[in-house]
């Protein structure tokens, strides 16, 4: 990498889309370093002063992006650093268009790296020229480049909301129970602003021996948690609940995964959480990937339900809302 590349701090809990990102802009000749929440965002920042952009999801697990801006424009040595804003939200939000410069707007889902590269480039121009936060993309710039992700036949249309619901578990509340409340709160959530819409809500809530388990945040409580989970048996508690305002449609499952952690040393843990830094995962490993690694056995009736969303009781409570995935 050159040394006068513009260096882009990726804030990003999603590992696959955080990677994608990576590949994108290194590819183009960026220097790119990568976090997966607010706090550790403001660690790098700490200590590699010279980031020229941030790439900044807004939905982050503690530290929302929302928070990030926030505590970047109260500080003098962050307050014009230009941010990116990404976001699975189709229409602008108030709050950020608040924190931003005026003619900034929400980035839509999208797929093209070539423009990508373009509108980063412009902004970092604009940025060293004036001293200004740059604008984020808008869904409807790709639109009109004819920059769609290829339709996907195995899918049922669907758009992303995000929840704003508070994950704080309750006094002495279960794993399960937290799992289910959660998930059925996103899923009310989400169905208030669209009534007529059928909308799933899921979370899931490692449980050790009936404690419940976060996600990380960190590679020290990463660290702790693996040290914590090695040689044990974990129940991953996937709950989902689907909710339509408009036909009185409210159903809740939970789908439980046992998985068997190895009996790992230090190095193991080490090494893992290194080239992989789960630290958006509840239980700190990724089991799609390299955490299959850490493990001796997962037992399960649903197994897409440790990646994230149950499918088979997804596709059964979809059925029962009056929509058959196979006739979309």
């Amino acid at each position: 990498m050159s040394s006068d590349a513009a260096r882009i701090l990726v804030v990003e809990d999603n590992a696959d889309t955080s990677a994608l990102l990576r590949d994108l802009l290194e590819a183009e000749g960026y220097d790119v370093a990568s976090v997966a929440t607010g706090e550790a965002a403001f660690e790098a920042l700490a200590v590699t002063p010279d980031i020229d952009l941030v790439v900044l999801d807004l939905m982050l697990p503690g530290m929302s992006g929302y928070e990030v801006i926030e505590r970047m424009r109260a500080l003098p040595e962050l307050a014009d650093l230009p941010v990116l804003v990404l976001s699975a939200l189709s229409s602008p939000s108030a709050r950020v268009r608040g924190l931003l410069q005026p003619d900034t707007v929400l980035v839509g889902i999208w797929s093209g790296g070539a423009w990508l590269a373009e509108r980063l480039q412009r902004d970092l121009q604009l940025a060293g020229d004036h001293g200004v936060i740059s604008s984020a993309l808008h869904r409807d710039d790709f639109d009109k480049r004819g920059m769609h992700a290829s339709p996907d036949p195995t899918r049922l249309p669907f758009e992303v909301a995000a929840p704003e619901v508070d994950e704080t578990p309750l006094p002495d509340e279960t794993p399960a129970a937290i799992a289910q409340r959660l998930a059925l709160a996103k899923a009310r959530a989400v169905a208030e602003r669209f009534p007529e819409a059928v909308v799933i809500g899921s979370d899931q809530v490692a449980d050790l021996a009936g404690e419940p388990l976060g996600k990380p945040g960190t590679h020290e409580r990463a660290v702790q948690q693996l040290h914590r989970m090695r040689g044990q048996t974990v129940v991953f508690q996937t709950a989902l609940a689907v909710v339509c305002r408009a036909s009185g449609f409210e159903r809740q499952d939970i789908a439980p995964v046992r998985v068997v952690f190895r009996d790992l040393d230090d190095g193991e843990i080490e090494r893992y959480l290194r080239a992989e830094q789960p630290y958006d995962c509840a239980g700190s490993a990724k089991c799609e990937t390299l955490g299959i690694a850490l493990l001796d056995a997962i037992e399960s009736d649903d197994p897409t339900a440790l990646v994230g969303l149950p499918l088979i009781r997804t596709c059964t409570l979809l059925r029962e809302a009056g929509i058959d995935p196979l006739a979309a």
